[in-house]
């Protein structure tokens, strides 16, 4: 047999590399690419600006969204990374990997879902009616229950109940295994922000007065502050160590310890919308039109204030990473003072999964999805 043509061999093999490297099913089939197999006119940071950020580029994942649909919910944890697409598809990736390990379609496109949680190898995602729960390895849907009231608020999964806010100003946990009510709270205004849980036994909702309470986890009051004129709570609570931090649209930044509801509070120049961030002893806040702040988490204290308009993301060493639109700013801890800065134009979400030298995840509106971990 005569010795096929050089140009055809090599025809014949580009051809089979083509073949293998075809999706062979959905989206939610195709495996991530790795750094060294994809075009770099697909990343969404070069790999030398992640290298100067002291970041390796471990995966990018496509989902193949349609052009500009984007994504309603993030939820970066340490293991996995929960999505939920435009037209209602819930998705979660494998952190390690960039594999989806489920992707599926939550009741219709157009229903109004609310932030996901995730609690062991369970996703709950709730509309205004119903919860759905969901095993996240492989999207086999568990359970969906009928709720007992309206629910305004995604949920807050605790032990053997779920716990939802209403538009009419309640607070109520319902058994996770069949929906029954189990408790429920009466707050003065209507909830649009989810309930939180501050050191695994405090529960501290917050509603549209203003009104913050704080519940055990069977219901009972352990405390309460209202302190008119309060105005609404847009900006999801965020808990620490042993408080909780609510950012309020009457300007105020304020801190309740856990156990006294006991408050410190700082008056901004403007509402604030954003959820501040809190890394230990130190708790940052946003303030639009304004800049950045820096507070002692345990006194309330002013520590620094920035005219860098920027919204924080976490701290690595004595570097505060923060985001301006498009732009990854690089601030001093200490002072916030602009040190450099990177144009991502290509991003158009940064999600992390912890606020101290977290790892990152870049996402673009056409559905990728790329994974940064910080370098030791």
């Amino acid at each position: 047999m005569k010795a096929l043509p050089r140009l055809l061999i090599v025809c014949l093999i580009a051809l089979m590399s083509t073949a293998c490297q075809q999706p062979t099913g959905p989206a939610a089939d195709k495996p991530p690419t790795r750094v060294s197999q994809a075009s770099l006119k697909q990343f969404l940071i070069s790999p030398d600006d992640a290298d100067r950020l002291r970041y390796r580029i471990d995966w990018m994942q496509d989902l193949n969204l349609e052009k500009g649909a984007g994504f309603k919910y993030l939820l970066a944890e340490s293991d996995v990374l929960v999505l939920v697409e435009s037209q209602n598809i819930l998705t979660v990736i494998d952190a390690l990997t960039g594999k989806v390990m489920m992707r599926e379609q939550v009741a219709t496109p157009v229903t109004k879902l609310f932030p996901p949680a995730r609690q062991d190898q369970r996703v709950v995602i709730n509309s205004e009616s119903q919860a759905y729960i969901y095993d996240m390895n492989n999207g086999v849907l568990l359970k969906r229950l009928d709720l007992p009231s309206v629910a305004s608020t995604g949920a807050l999964l605790l032990g053997d109940l779920t716990v939802f806010g209403s538009p009419t100003g309640k607070v109520f946990a319902v058994q996770t295994y069949n929906g029954f009510t189990n408790w429920e709270y009466q707050m003065r205004g209507a909830l649009l922000v989810s309930p939180v849980l501050v050191d695994g036994n405090t529960v501290v909702a917050a509603d549209s007065t203003g009104v913050v309470k704080a519940l055990s986890p069977r219901g009972r009051l352990l405390w309460a502050r209202a302190a008119p004129p309060w105005k609404r709570i847009s900006a999801q609570p965020q808990p620490g160590p042993s408080a909780v931090y609510i950012a309020s649209e009457d300007q105020g930044l304020y801190g309740f310890d856990r156990t006294t509801g006991r408050m410190w509070r700082h008056l901004a120049r403007y509402p604030l919308t954003q959820s501040p961030v809190v890394v230990g002893e130190r708790v940052f806040q946003h303030v639009p039109e304004s800049g950045l702040l820096c507070f002692d988490a345990i006194t309330g204290r002013k520590l620094w204030e920035s005219d860098t308009e920027a919204v924080p993301l976490m701290l690595r060493g004595d570097r505060l990473f923060a985001r301006r639109g498009s732009v990854l700013m690089l601030l001093e801890e200490s002072s916030g003072k602009p040190i450099e800065s990177y144009k991502l134009p290509k991003v158009n979400r940064i999600v992390i999964d912890r606020t101290v030298a977290g790892n990152m995840y870049l996402c673009n509106d056409d559905g990728r999805i790329m994974k940064l971990s910080p370098k030791r």
